[in-house]
């Protein structure tokens, strides 16, 4: 199976897929390893902010709330998106 590989910035609301990495030009990787958000981690988008707002995340039981300038960073395979 194909696993088509997408952003947490560009992910559907209300859905939740895996996590696969983090890009390599992120600065900000230490500060998502400690909100536990890092390759093998299932992660629900719960809501979105207009224009450039912040986007809130599920990982775990945990509620993230993440700039958009992050996000983009955030790469999750879509095809495990449910």
């Amino acid at each position: 199976e194909h696993m088509k590989k997408t952003t947490l910035l560009h992910m559907p609301i209300g859905k939740t897929a895996r996590v696969c990495g983090i890009a390599e030009e992120c600065s900000q990787k230490q500060r998502l390893d400690s909100l536990n958000i890092r390759a093998g981690k299932n992660i629900k988008k719960i809501t979105k902010q207009p224009f450039n707002g912040p986007i809130v995340v599920k990982i775990d039981s945990t509620n993230i709330s993440l700039s958009a300038s992050i996000a983009k960073y955030i790469i999750i395979e879509e095809a495990t998106i449910s």
